[in-house]
């Protein structure tokens, strides 16, 4: 689902994403970070995640930060929010849920 109005793609991550799934998923999210669009990862349907798409995620919010554009986490599951916590990505994250990088 995209807005065309606003220029902001949503991307929803369901079920399990891991390392399986994220080269697909790395595809995606650049082509929308290389047509200059916002992005905002719904959360809310994930039950499984691991590392490499945290480190994904990241990666992108960096390289939507260097484009000036926005990098936003919507909904996120607790199955979500627990493993972020666990690896200590939280701040680098989950802040980014209440305050948009680009107000």
């Amino acid at each position: 689902m995209s807005d065309e109005t606003t220029n902001t793609k949503v991307i929803v991550i369901e079920d399990e994403c891991t390392i399986y799934d994220v080269s697909d998923f790395k595809e995606s999210v650049m082509h929308h970070i290389d047509n200059q669009m916002n992005i905002i990862f719904d959360l809310s349907q994930v039950s499984k995640i691991d590392a490499s798409v945290i480190q994904l995620l990241l990666s992108s919010k960096i390289e939507l930060e260097h484009k000036g554009l926005e990098f936003n986490l919507k909904n996120c599951s607790a199955k979500a929010s627990e493993f972020i916590r666990s690896i200590s990505c939280d701040e680098a994250l989950l802040l980014a849920i209440e305050a948009p990088l680009n107000p």
